[in-house]
């Protein structure tokens, strides 16, 4: 488990490539930082099971976040999030989602839980 949560973090996107050579690190908490886009590399972290992203600005998660075959928990409340990319579909291992404090959220048709 590793705790990065309110660090004003901006940008993840050399973390998550260092991050993914640890596959014993199972869970990440990335909440209250300054995260508006979740980037193309969070797909490196394939051993991934739970995965806290609340209360950051989030407004886009990208298709990487299929690669996440392991993911079981992710938590995307108090963000901006209003729509998902067709591959969250493919997260079928996942058994909660908190998606609570979104804005608008437009459709949750590719959410299958």
């Amino acid at each position: 488990t590793l705790h990065l949560g309110d660090n004003t973090i901006i940008n993840f996107k050399e973390a998550f490539t260092i991050l993914s050579t640890i596959p014993e690190l199972k869970i990440l908490h990335l909440n209250g930082n300054n995260l508006a886009r979740l980037p193309s590399e969070v797909g490196l972290l394939t051993h991934i099971q739970e995965l806290y992203l609340q209360n950051n600005n989030l407004n886009f998660i990208c298709e990487d976040i299929a690669k996440l075959k392991e993911l079981r928990k992710l938590n995307l409340s108090h963000n901006q999030i209003k729509t998902f990319p067709e591959g969250f579909a493919k997260l079928e291992k996942l058994e909660q989602l908190d998606l609570s404090h979104n804005t608008t959220i437009e459709s949750l048709s590719l959410i299958h839980i």
